[in-house]
């Protein structure tokens, strides 16, 4: 069984690396990846909701094509460069001649109300499952972290990163549930800033010849930390309340 198909739950992610909420989103991306090349490749509904997207997004694209069957994504792209073809035709007809496609491009380049020349994309599917898996799997921590038990587990744990922090921020947790939220990122953060110091350090020429120790994974640590793990869209994660 692969680690795709394991399902990965909130006591096994806490017990790694990194933050429980990435990891537990990302593997989520990934079974639905699987799923969909296994049974939703030809499924109608599910095929608008790739077409109108224009496939996918370039971050999952890449993920798609690593992971995917080659019929797989000839299916796919085959319908979305239809589709394509078919907005581009709507809106620059063939009947139109040259002068007139001339005209229009002119209007894109300077910015008038005929810029946009195909319709917008729909959402990326694999983005829309990511967002939600992350709204859940936040909500699901927090009212996990009501417990005494798992508050003492979540201490021992690397905690959230800062995005799915400010995701849970945004719904006013609870104020033992806050307080551990706070109290792991300081600690965190402590640790981390202590090591990024100590590379810091190092590039000081009185102590070039001091050898490389652990504190250089702070330095993808501390990004990661920050905004996510790959495939984490910290934009995307954090809601507007109108800051």
């Amino acid at each position: 069984m692969t680690q795709h198909q394991r399902m990965i739950y909130l006591d096994d992610a806490l017990a790694l690396p990194g933050c429980p909420v990435c990891r537990m989103t990302l593997q989520r991306v990934a079974q639905t990846l699987a799923s969909i090349e296994a049974e939703l490749v030809l499924d109608p509904t599910w095929r608008e909701q790739v077409d109108s997207a224009w496939g996918f997004c370039n971050l999952h694209a890449q993920q798609w094509l690593d992971q995917a069957q080659p019929l797989s994504t000839a299916i796919i792209y085959e319908a979305v460069l239809g589709r394509i073809t078919r907005q581009l035709e709507q809106r620059l007809p063939s009947r139109a001649g040259p002068g007139n496609v001339r005209s229009r491009i002119a209007g894109m380049r300077s910015g008038g109300a005929q810029r946009e020349v195909l319709v917008a994309p729909g959402v990326c599917p694999l983005c829309r499952t990511r967002d939600e898996q992350e709204r859940q799997i936040v909500a699901h921590l927090l009212r996990e972290l009501k417990s005494d038990v798992m508050r003492t587990r979540y201490a021992a744990s690397d905690g959230l990163c800062v995005v799915h922090l400010d995701l849970a921020l945004a719904t006013s947790p609870e104020p033992e549930v806050l307080d551990a939220l706070r109290t792991r990122l300081v600690e965190r953060h402590e640790v981390l800033r202590s090591e990024l110091r100590d590379v810091i350090r190092t590039h000081d020429y009185r102590f070039r010849d001091a050898e490389a120790g652990p504190q250089w994974n702070a330095i993808a640590g501390a990004v990661r930390h920050v905004a996510g793990s790959p495939g984490i869209d910290g934009r995307r994660a954090r809601p507007d309340r109108g800051d």
